[in-house]
């Protein structure tokens, strides 16, 4: 079965989040012991709204894995900024809410 290239991540954007700033909790990806890992989803949904026109705050508590986020949102011509938190505190998401509004 061929999928779409929506479905397949390989769509061209549309501009339908052009101009918006969007928050990706979790925008990093975990380490994987696998020789060809799957995206996770903060990560997808960052290059997927980078792709479509967004600016993107990429938060994790993993500054490395939001920092490749950041790259490939960067790749798609998009800014983005890596917020560092643990959002299980509620003063980490008081701070990222305070980084997000100044992105």
């Amino acid at each position: 079965m061929t999928l779409p290239d929506e479905a397949e991540g390989a769509a061209p954007g549309r501009g339908r989040l052009n101009g918006r700033r969007v928050l990706v909790v979790g925008a990093g990806t975990r380490p994987s012991p696998e020789p060809d890992p799957p995206i996770g989803n903060g990560r997808a949904i960052s290059v997927l709204a980078a792709r479509e026109g967004a600016a993107l705050a990429c938060a994790d508590r993993d500054a490395g894995a939001a920092d490749v986020t950041a790259a490939l949102v960067r790749a798609e011509g998009q800014h983005a900024a890596v917020v560092l938190a643990d959002v299980a505190s509620a003063e980490a998401c008081a701070s990222v809410l305070a980084e997000f509004s100044v992105v």
